[in-house]
């Protein structure tokens, strides 16, 4: 996107912070910039400190009011008419290349309009947010730029600032400054691929990234820890037009939405697995990391759950909880009901012999699983109970077969006869995405319970499997 490399926008509630944004100002223009003033004071008063260049007036009526009816407003009402306004002014902006960067400020109520309205805008626009309440505003910048800083001190307004917003204000415009004067980088124009991948999907990944970008492609990969991963894919996925295909291989946000887990995707009515659907393009889903409900440290897991099996992923971090089959068979569904729509390719594939590096069979002679933990006294011990659980995996097929619409020529459910890590089974779902993304992938491909591929490294077979048959499958490994 090209951009404006000098103006910055400055916006907040002037009428109780006129100092502090006229100290911004000055700084901005020490510092090479353009300043751009955008009021989105609440009430009607009396510029005496500075004057805006949008004034609270002006967004009041691009929000479809005057600043008079907002002022006689409660505040919520208020704060959806002026954030209307400020959102219309800033993309009216930066379509005509008049926006460089922004700067917006505020306490509480502020901070939340601020944020709302630097959501609208795209990534890679400089997005910088003042505020009193850092920890507060870090939950709802998700899927965004934003770049929260801490005012230390509260910003009070007056006739004079003090040492701290002097300090702080001066650094952040320094900061905008030079990120504008950033030299652009050299965009890809190749045609992109997104992925979800966790440490114990890795090997999977990077397989697939490097065969993939010799075929020509732009691989990003999210980390699929919640709002700062799925949630963001999807949001990106939105929002670039060079996305042809979502390799989704670690859908674990699905079972943390389903067990109360901490790393949840879907956010503010935006559902985990629709982004592909809604842009029409084709969707890869693979289990990874389904196996595991994420928590924090074990005093951290709710009461309700101390009984059941964990793994210390990380001490003092991170805990894993191994999925049951309840919560198995709700992860099928759940994916199931959001794809059933589905107007473009969403092919999911399950490996049968385990969704992560932890889910395999501990006994193999390369096996990477691992044996499961239990609370003991508020410490977790080791047990001699395999994480591998392929009668709770199973659950999974279940869930989504009983609620998947396979009427739905689109859909495709493919069991596998491999480990999610397996080097078979990435050329395998490769050369089913490659297809889907030129236009040639159908699901009548499938036919005669078997299907075997042309890639001489792939050397296994396919399971095409009825629920039956992948319940003896899946008892028989355990």
């Amino acid at each position: 996107m090209e951009m404006n490399r000098t103006t910055v926008c400055i916006m907040g509630t002037f009428d109780t912070k006129g100092i502090e944004a006229k100290y911004l100002k000055e700084k901005i223009e020490l510092y090479g910039g353009t300043p751009f003033l955008i009021d989105i004071s609440l009430r009607k008063y009396i510029h005496t400190i500075i004057t805006p260049d949008v004034p609270n007036h002006i967004v009041a009526q691009e929000g479809g009011s005057t600043i008079e009816e907002v002022s006689k407003k409660n505040r919520k009402e208020a704060q959806e008419t002026m954030i209307k306004g400020a959102i219309k002014i800033l993309s009216n902006l930066l379509t005509e290349k008049k926006l460089g960067g922004i700067i917006a400020f505020g306490g509480s109520v502020g901070s939340g309009m601020a944020v709302r309205i630097l959501k609208t805008l795209p990534l890679f626009v400089p997005k910088y947010l003042i505020s009193t309440l850092p920890q507060e505003v870090s939950p709802i910048i998700a899927g965004s730029d934003i770049k929260v800083w801490w005012s230390i001190s509260d910003m009070a307004g007056g006739n004079k600032i003090n040492s701290i917003e002097a300090t702080v204000l001066n650094q952040i415009a320094a900061a905008i400054m030079g990120e504008l004067k950033a030299k652009p980088v050299n965009m890809s124009k190749k045609p992109i691929i997104v992925a979800t991948q966790f440490g114990t999907t890795t090997p999977h990944l990077l397989m697939s990234k490097e065969i993939l970008e010799n075929k020509g492609f732009e691989v990003i990969s999210f980390h699929a820890v919640g709002l700062s991963g799925g949630y963001t894919m999807e949001e990106f996925v939105r929002s670039e037009e060079r996305v042809v295909g979502v390799y989704d291989l670690t859908t674990h946000e699905i079972v943390d939405e389903v067990a109360g887990g901490v790393l949840i995707a879907s956010h503010e009515g935006k559902l985990r697995l629709r982004a592909a659907i809604e842009r029409k393009i084709p969707h890869i889903i693979l289990p990874g990391g389904l196996d595991q409900v994420v928590f924090g440290p074990p005093e951290t897991i709710p009461k309700k759950y101390k009984k059941r099996l964990f793994y210390e992923h990380s001490k003092g971090m991170v805990t894993l909880m191994r999925s049951n089959k309840k919560e198995m068979y709700q992860s099928g569904k759940l994916i199931a009901e959001r794809i059933n729509d589905a107007e473009s390719p969403v092919i999911i594939i399950i490996p049968i012999h385990g969704f992560s590096t932890y889910d395999k069979n501990p006994l193999l002679s390369d096996s990477s699983g691992v044996y499961c933990q239990v609370i003991k006294n508020g410490k977790l011990e080791m047990t001699d109970i395999p994480w591998w659980d392929p009668s709770a995996d199973m659950m999974l097929w279940k869930g989504i077969q009983e609620h998947v619409d396979l009427t739905n020529p689109n859909v495709t459910i493919i069991p596998v006869d491999a480990h999610i890590n397996d080097p078979e089974l990435v050329h395998f779902v490769i050369q089913i995405l490659i297809k889907a993304i030129k236009g040639t992938w159908k699901r009548e491909i499938l036919s005669d319970n078997k299907l075997y591929v042309g890639d001489p490294y792939l050397k296994f077979r396919t399971l095409i499997l009825y629920y039956n048959d992948y319940f003896k499958v899946a008892n028989n490994k355990k």
